[in-house]
């Protein structure tokens, strides 16, 4: 009865700001910031509406009181909501070591309670968790309150809902990739993971890339230390660059160097080549790769010969081939190594054109009939 008479009362405040916004051209943002709480105080009351369960089924109590817990349609306690709905707020309005404990106790919930996830499924909820991040500089900004609201991020963006609705505040994608970039290991490790999760989620790939997503994982890759977090950023720039805008911004944003690098120390190999054949299928990688042909070709070539993985082998002639045929070939002193190897029946080309996978054969066969036209 309480909670009706607060939404009653609500309803009536929402109602004179919305005819003050219509009628108002000068309305201050706060009229709108007022509206925008309103719309979120009456959402987490409507989450405490409790159901009835069916005949025959007690609901839990509660150890302390022995009292009923009302449990609302997503199963979660009106307790939970209301605890949830009070730590979103001390983040939200709190002094740093207030937002910090409020941070540490919500990051415990959404362990503790996995359901909680849901009553983030409004742009509010998401904008008042990552206000502390968009608001303080890097100086200002308490590493562990960073790491407790990433790692909240990371904990809800498992379920779909929410990888369809977090990235829609564009803040909240240049807040992530942010994060990947500074804090402590275990902010960057989440932040990239977030992104790995996120990604699952077509749209999401688009917005990651074009909002720095993509430079950012090069960045990591290739970078002398941060060991512990190339696994990851690997498998997320694998992700994203299934999608094919993120494969040039890939080669925009400085990523063939780094990758070749890598796979001539021998580190990552078989995770950084499906990577490149995928770059080298646009037109401008195929063009970096020609640029850097005197280091590709020998590089193809020996891990054709060498490797002993299939896979491997496979994304090798797929470079080679889309590097000399897309859009055109081109005559480099590497180019002519290739033709060597190519006129050589017991060659890399050639032989993998007769024994590797269906998909490699077929590659293989095409690049040796292209060899021969030019």
């Amino acid at each position: 009865m309480a909670d009706q008479i607060k939404i009653t009362g609500l309803k009536n405040d929402l109602q004179q700001l919305v005819k003050k916004i219509a009628v108002d051209d000068d309305s201050n943002w706060m009229t709108f910031l007022d509206a925008q709480r309103i719309l979120c105080e009456l959402t987490l009351l409507k989450f405490n509406n409790a159901i009835v369960l069916p005949a025959g089924i007690n609901p839990p109590t509660n150890p302390v009181h022995d009292n009923p817990i009302a449990y609302n349609v997503e199963g979660i306690s009106t307790e939970e909501t209301a605890r949830f709905s009070s730590l979103l707020k001390a983040i939200f309005t709190g002094d740093s070591e207030v937002q910090k404990k409020a941070a540490k106790d919500l990051l415990l919930l959404t362990e503790e309670t996995p359901p909680i996830w849901v009553l983030f499924k409004s742009d509010t909820a998401i904008w008042k968790l990552l206000s502390p991040l968009e608001h303080k500089d890097s100086a200002h900004l308490h590493p562990d309150l960073q790491e407790a609201l990433i790692t909240i991020v990371l904990n809800i963006s498992i379920h779909d809902e929410i990888k369809e609705m977090l990235l829609i505040p564009r803040m909240t994608t240049v807040l992530i990739v942010k994060a990947m970039k500074e804090g402590t290991l275990m902010t960057r490790r989440n932040a990239i993971a977030s992104v790995l999760m996120l990604a699952e989620y077509d749209p999401n790939k688009s917005t990651l890339g074009r909002f720095g997503g993509v430079r950012a994982l090069i960045e990591i890759i290739g970078s002398q230390d941060l060991l512990c977090l190339k696994d990851l950023a690997i498998q997320a720039l694998s992700r994203l660059c299934s999608l094919g805008e993120n494969r040039e911004l890939t080669v925009f944003d400085g990523g063939i160097p780094v990758i070749l690098e890598r796979i001539k120390s021998g580190r990552h190999v078989s995770e950084l080549l499906p990577i490149l054949s995928m770059v080298s299928g646009t037109i401008v990688g195929s063009i970096s790769l020609r640029e850097r042909d005197d280091d590709v070709v020998p590089l193809m070539l020996r891990i054709i010969k060498e490797s002993d993985l299939d896979g491997d082998k496979e994304a090798c002639v797929f470079v080679l081939y889309n590097t000399y045929t897309n859009p055109f070939p081109v005559f480099h002193k590497a180019h002519y190594k290739l033709k060597e190897d190519a006129r050589n029946s017991h060659g890399a080309v050639a032989n993998l054109a007769e024994n590797g996978t269906e998909n490699a054969r077929e590659k293989a066969k095409l690049l040796l009939e292209q060899l021969e036209l030019v």
